[in-house]
């Protein structure tokens, strides 16, 4: 019996040697195991990747917030107060606004005829536009970037207005520019109070007698009830007399109780003697309010000339101021 010897199989790496740039099966194995840490790694890395970064100074954008915005009329001008004050958004880090500018929207049929105006340090008109049934007056600020410690100063604008007194609101906002991203304030509202005109019932005056000692002027005063929407506060009056012509008088009174002396100023060649309304409030009414006042004069001098101011806020403590000026020329 022949026995056909049994012939051995070559091994898989000597059937596929690595030549000509193989890979053995060795090879592969071997960079299957060293492959497994990078995967445990890789799998360790996103809870990194999750934490937060930290930011570098100064490049979140900063924001801008109007104060103390408040308003108020007189018969031709409207009177806007603000400023722009910086604010951090509530990062930690902000980068100053730069650009800033507030527009005051007011209703179109309040605004009169003429240029809007500013005296404020640091801020110039720009211009007007409208939009629906408002018309945009924007005012620049020029004197550099807001930050904490440098918002802008308060702008106090003037605006053109119609003969209307009766109350309305206005609105202000600022805009500007941090690290190259525009951002605009929340728009604050302004009430516009009426405003109130005094007005004369009548007047007169006299020197009473060469030798007395005062000068007398007498009158009425009234908030009329059919042309006014407000009371006038904190009325005073004020009688101008020349300094030269109330030497050696007597002390100034009112006898009329409505009215109590306050105490008298310099001003110039003139001596201000100023009298207050008791009541302190004047409201619209067809019933006028008189006075009687009497201040020093010196003794034997005539004729003389006074001037009578009367004065008080509309409509309220932060209104406009509105007078009334009586003269008496030549007493006798």
């Amino acid at each position: 019996m022949t026995i056909t010897p049994t012939r051995q199989q070559p091994s898989v790496d000597e059937a596929r040697p690595e030549a000509a740039g193989g890979l053995s099966r060795r090879r592969i194995i071997q960079g299957v195991a060293w492959a497994t840490p990078a995967v445990v790694i890789a799998a360790a890395t996103p809870a990194t990747a999750a934490s937060p970064l930290v930011p570098i100074v100064g490049t979140f954008p900063g924001g801008l917030v109007v104060s103390g915005a408040s308003a108020n009329q007189t018969e031709s001008v409207l009177t806007v107060t603000s400023s722009a004050v910086f604010t951090t958004g509530g990062q930690a880090a902000a980068a100053p606004v730069g650009s800033v500018s507030t527009v005051i929207s007011v209703p179109t049929a309040r605004v009169g005829t003429g240029t809007a105006s500013t005296a404020s340090a640091g801020w110039v008109y720009q211009n007007k536009t409208t939009s629906g049934s408002n018309t945009l007056f924007t005012y620049q600020w020029v004197a550099g970037a807001v930050n904490a410690s440098t918002p802008t100063g308060p702008l106090v604008a003037l605006i053109p207005k119609t003969a209307g007194r009766t109350a309305f609101a206005v609105s202000v906002q600022s805009t500007g520019t941090s690290v190259s991203v525009p951002v605009t304030s929340p728009a604050v509202s302004a009430t516009v109070g009426a405003y109130s005109l005094l007005s004369e019932g009548y007047h007169s005056g006299e020197l009473q007698g060469a030798q007395s000692g005062f000068a007398v002027m007498r009158g009425g005063v009234l908030v009329a009830f059919k042309t006014n929407t407000a009371p006038v506060v904190g009325v005073t009056l004020t009688a101008r007399a020349l300094t030269s012509t109330t030497t050696g008088g007597t002390p100034p009174y009112s006898d009329n109780s409505a009215w109590t002396y306050q105490g008298s100023s310099v001003s110039g060649q003139y001596t201000l003697y100023t009298f207050a309304l008791a009541a302190g409030t004047l409201l619209p009414s067809y019933n006028q309010t008189e006075f009687s006042v009497f201040v020093p004069r010196t003794h034997g001098v005539t004729p003389a000339s006074y001037l009578v101011t009367i004065q008080g806020r509309s409509p309220d403590a932060s209104g406009a101021v509105t007078s009334l000026e009586l003269a008496y020329n030549n007493l006798k």
